[in-house]
C-alpha cells in the first residue's frame, strides 16, 4: 500500500494557472508577427511584445519572420479579402497584415529587384493580357 501511494504525485492548485500561463505566453521579437486565428476573426501583432493566447479562443497561431528588403528590392501584397495589391519598397521589414499574403514572381522568390534606369534609358511595359 505504502508503494502505490509513493507512486501518486500530487500537483499543487497554484501550480495549474502557473503552467498554463507559461504555455499560453508567446514572445514575439523585433523582427517577427505573430498571427492568431481566432473562432471568428484573424489578429496580427508586431513584436516585440509579450503575447497572451487565449487557448479557449483560438484555433491556432503562428509566429513569422517580417521581411526584410534591401534598398533595391520589393514585394507585392495582396489583400486575399478584398484582392488589392500593393507593392512595398525597401529598405524596410514588411509586417504583413491580417489577411495579407505576399505575392510570389514566377521563380517563387517573395523580393524582387527593382530597375534602377539611368537618365537616356526607358522601359516599355506591355500588359500580356490586354496585349497593349
Amino acid at each position: 500500500m505504502g508503494a502505490l501511494l509513493s507512486s501518486i504525485y500530487v500537483i499543487p492548485v497554484f501550480a495549474i494557472p502557473i503552467f498554463l500561463i507559461f504555455i499560453t505566453t508567446k514572445f514575439v521579437s523585433l523582427d517577427e508577427q505573430i498571427f492568431i486565428k481566432n473562432l471568428t476573426s484573424e489578429v496580427v501583432v508586431d513584436g516585440p511584445k509579450a503575447v497572451f493566447v487565449n487557448p479557449f479562443l483560438t484555433k491556432s497561431h503562428e509566429i513569422k519572420k517580417a521581411l526584410s528588403l534591401g534598398p533595391m528590392e520589393y514585394c507585392v501584397v495582396k489583400s486575399i479579402l478584398s484582392g488589392e495589391k500593393r507593392v512595398e519598397a525597401g529598405p524596410k521589414l514588411v509586417f504583413l497584415r491580417s489577411y495579407d499574403k505576399i505575392v510570389r514572381d514566377e521563380t517563387g522568390n517573395q523580393k524582387r529587384q527593382s530597375v534602377c534606369l539611368k537618365s537616356n534609358e526607358y522601359i516599355r511595359f506591355h500588359d500580356l493580357k490586354t496585349g497593349k
